[in-house]
């Protein structure tokens, strides 16, 4: 028999001494940022959209939001995602802030959301729409983005520190930075996600931007920020740290896990 196909695990194999076999060595996957779009707003609406392509099949794709009211009272809320290929029941919210701001004491008055889905394709300027539960009437920012790679039975760390939040909502400056947390999984993607009212969201040291929407043209000012680390061993007690000292902030510290390697297969020759 020539190249007959066997699939090894943890088990123990004894090999003949005619036998020839060759490993596959292309099996690891490997996390990496895949595309992004973003998309900024000052007018009273209740949706917001971006065009996002990617180049890999099989990607998370992230949905990360920011809205403001000018007013004392809370800013609507995320009802669905959609587009094209990902229809609203794809997308399951992972994470939010709700907080104060600069235009209202009213809880929510600042309202940062992650969202998720996984796309079996690649995207071609896929446009992506939130909408809201209601009208926004100040800013809205909005981050876009596919990871590849991840494992998309299960994309986000397991470890009960996740998502870890941080926020100022009082107009005393501190620096941006997250609580502590950790991960159960060697190989993640850290995400920061920061919604920021006054000021900017600043990269977290060892961290590198995906992008910034920036939306500073209504009464106060709304900036999601997103950046990430790639780690290959799992993280003990750590923080996202910055030098940006603003108020009025919330940060999300996440973490997406990559796809497990599959089974070892071996191209078998026997030699007669």
């Amino acid at each position: 028999m020539v190249g007959e196909e066997l699939e090894l695990s943890n088990s123990n194999v004894c090999i003949s001494k005619n036998q020839r076999m060759h490993a596959r060595s292309d099996l690891k996957m490997v996390l990496a940022i895949d595309g992004s779009a973003i998309n900024a707003s000052t007018t009273n609406a209740a949706s917001i959209s971006a065009s996002l392509t990617t180049t890999q099949a099989n990607d998370v794709i992230v949905v990360a939001f920011m809205g403001e009211m000018n007013t004392n009272a809370a800013c609507p809320t995320i009802s669905q995602i959609s587009s094209t290929h990902l229809p609203s029941t794809a997308w399951s919210k992972r994470s939010q802030i709700q907080m104060a701001g600069e235009g209202g004491t009213t809880s929510g008055n600042i309202d940062v959301e992650v969202w998720w889905a996984v796309a079996s394709s690649a995207l071609s300027s896929e446009s992506i729409t939130v909408t809201l539960t209601g009208t926004c009437n100040d800013d809205m920012a909005l981050v876009i983005f596919g990871v590849s790679g991840a494992n998309t039975s299960s994309p986000w760390d397991s470890n009960s520190s996740l998502p870890a939040y941080n926020t100022n909502a009082s107009s005393t400056s501190k620096n941006i930075a997250s609580t502590t947390f950790s991960t159960s999984n060697a190989n993640d993607i850290l995400l920061s996600i920061q919604g920021v009212e006054v000021g900017a969201g600043a990269t977290p040291s060892g961290y590198t931007e995906v992008n910034t929407a920036n939306n500073s043209g209504g009464t106060y000012g709304a900036i999601i920020y997103v950046a990430e680390d790639i780690v290959t061993a799992t993280q003990s007690s750590v923080s996202q740290s910055t030098t940006e000292s603003t108020d009025w902030w919330g940060v999300i510290a996440d973490a997406i896990q990559q796809a497990p390697v599959p089974p070892l297969t071996f191209a078998t020759h026997w030699l007669w």
